[in-house]
């Protein structure tokens, strides 16, 4: 190390070995001897240590990056100082980073694409935060060995949503210093402005173009090249427009010519346009500041991730303040506290009124609006099992516009138990009107894991997961058809995958008990029955994985206590009781029967 220290331990740090090196510091392989696991310390330049305020500003940044918790973001365990030398304990990584697998090779769209949407994903968290990374480059951005990518070293990152009195400066910087990597660094980090999370799309939009590419955009072989190059005027841009717009002018020409010279029955005719009907005049236009806030909270809902629904909320909450006759931002309300209870993040009967409550408003303000009838279908059918008033709201959706997704998305799930033929066709045409959407699509492989036909299902979920690889509901509905078909490895595999990917949700993690006690792996089971009693004392979980845990051990008077406790917390999960393959082991048992049936499900 620098200055002639050979540290082998910082705290209880063991230093194993280095694992990088640059001018924000030298990071190295280190053993946590208290907890037995590896982490990656950042030991921070001997030059921060003279100087007092350097080291405040460095534990500020550094308590503010720890706030983050995100599975797209590296982990800040720790910080301290030993042999008066300041540090960062960090999660430890096991993989490449961005740039070693940019070496190896050209990457296809599907990764380019599952990389960008990973990235983006810890971006939104930070910058929720008020926290802008600074220096994204392919350097900073790790990919572990399964898959899922980590933005790394937030050690340039700043509060740009405080005073501006307590606004911080970079980590282990001098007066007037440009942080950044140059070919990487927006026009403002440059000039040395203020920043906010936009300068970090700028950077990310560099990534993007030489991931496609191969070469970065702004490089001219010279530092002042490239800096005279990210900082081009309207002006260069105007020029370089205009060369455009001659060249479209020529090819334009050309295309004419052409079709002119052609007979008149070869001709393509344009089909007749359709106008778009004008609003009630009566109706007032919602606030702008409204509107953009609900499209923001729309695009956090879309995650399927906890803290994502909760900022949902809060976006959807603030639309509401500003226009308080906004029915969009209502009926997102409903949607999200019907995920919080379906992610069991909240007991559902926390929150199902909230959620009600949210619907009907929306629908007073809008009564056309077919958002919120299909929230109250979809609620009635998965938690309160009211199957006539979820197909008459689910349908009055589909009227109301069929070309909103979720509504024959949530209908084909929910009639599965009436109709498994009807339900292919709504799920079908779900993804026929959104065929991007990753949880759309997985729903046609859950019609054919409830008909039992796991190979088909598998197919759809290995799709999902060739474009979405850190995409946790496809592994978790992966892992329960390979459980079926007897392939315990490829099963557990798959389970921990997604319960990595959702920071150790216990959604996942009680099929994962589930598939170790079929497999006879008991001592695993048993051992996340501990991890759930501990885990139970500080939050929230749903007796329904305990339940499936019993179930998988073959302790039936424990799976029917807990699958009570489930009916009582209105588990969603167990609306699908009569096609869930891991009950047929107790679905001739007359207490089972009994109990499922007096909450008004079959058997």
């Amino acid at each position: 190390m620098r200055e002639d220290i050979a540290l082998e331990e910082l705290g209880h740090y063991g230093i194993l070995s280095p694992l990088g090196a640059g001018g924000m510091g030298e990071v190295h392989l280190a053993l946590d001897t208290r907890l037995n696991r590896n982490v990656a310390i950042k030991v921070l330049p001997s030059s921060i240590c003279a100087d007092e305020e350097a080291q405040r500003r460095m534990l500020r940044e550094a308590r503010l990056v720890a706030t983050i918790d995100h599975p797209n973001v590296c982990t800040i365990f720790e910080i301290g100082t030993d042999h008066e030398r300041p540090y960062i304990v960090m999660q430890y990584i096991q993989g490449e980073t961005l740039s070693q697998r940019m070496h190896r090779g050209a990457l296809s769209l599907a990764e380019t694409i599952d990389i960008a949407r990973q990235i983006t994903s810890g971006l939104a968290e930070a910058h929720a935060r008020g926290i802008v990374h600074r220096d994204i480059k392919p350097g900073n951005i790790m990919i572990s060995t399964s898959g899922i990518v980590k933005v790394l070293d937030f050690g340039l990152a700043k509060s740009f949503m405080r005073e501006a009195n307590e606004a911080t400066e970079v980590i282990i910087s001098t007066p007037g210093l440009v942080a950044g990597t140059g070919p990487y660094m927006s026009p403002e980090q440059l000039l040395a402005e203020p920043l906010d999370g936009r300068s970090d799309i700028f950077s990310l939009g560099v990534v993007l173009y030489e991931l496609a590419s191969g070469r970065r955009p702004f490089d001219r072989g010279t530092v002042a090249g490239t800096m005279s190059a990210i900082l081009a005027t309207a002006a260069a841009m105007h020029d370089a427009l205009g060369a455009v717009g001659t060249m479209r002018r020529r090819t334009r020409a050309a295309t004419l010519s052409a079709d002119a010279a052609q007979p008149k029955s070869t001709r393509r005719e344009k089909p007749p346009s359709t106008k778009r009907q004008p609003k009630s005049a009566t109706k007032p236009a919602p606030d702008p500041a409204a509107e953009k806030l609900c499209l923001r909270g729309r695009s956090q809902w879309n995650k399927r991730h906890p803290e994502a629904i909760r900022q949902a909320i809060a976006l959807f909450q603030e639309a509401v303040d500003i226009d308080p006759l906004h029915a969009g931002s209502y009926a997102g309300l409903a949607d999200a506290y019907v995920m919080l209870a379906f992610l069991q993040v909240i007991p559902p009967r926390d929150v199902i009124p909230k959620a009600r409550a949210s619907a009907l408003k929306a629908i007073a303000l809008e009564p056309e609006l077919a958002e919120p009838h299909a929230t109250l279908g979809y609620l009635a059918a998965t938690f309160e099992w009211d199957w006539p008033t979820a197909e008459r709201e689910l349908k009055e959706a589909m009227q109301l516009n069929p070309n909103y997704p979720w509504a024959p998305h949530w209908y084909g799930i929910v009639v599965a138990t009436k109709s498994l033929e009807e339900s292919r066709k709504y799920v079908t045409l779900a993804r026929d009107l959104d065929p991007l959407s990753p949880i759309i699509q997985a729903a046609i492989g859950i019609n054919h894991h409830l008909s039992r036909d796991y190979p088909a299902a598998l197919r759809i979920y290995t799709q999902i997961l060739d474009t979405e690889t850190a995409f946790a509901p496809a592994h978790y509905y992966a892992g329960l058809a390979y459980e079926q078909l007897g392939d315990y490895e490829a099963a557990m595999t798959n389970l921990r995958r997604a319960a990595e990917i959702a920071g150790r949700g216990w959604l996942f993690l009680g099929a994962l008990g589930h598939c170790y006690g079929v497999s006879g792996r008991h001592d695993l089971a048993h051992e996340l029955l501990r991890e759930v009693e501990q885990w139970s004392r500080d939050r929230y979980v749903s007796p329904y994985n305990i339940m499936l845990i019993h179930l998988g051990l073959g302790d039936i008077d424990a799976t029917l206590e807990w699958l009570e406790r489930a009916l009582e917390d209105r588990a969603s999960w167990l609306w699908h009781t009569p096609l869930e393959a891991r009950f047929d082991g107790i679905r001739d048992d007359a207490r089972f029967r009994e109990l499922v049936g007096r909450y008004g499900l079959k058997a």
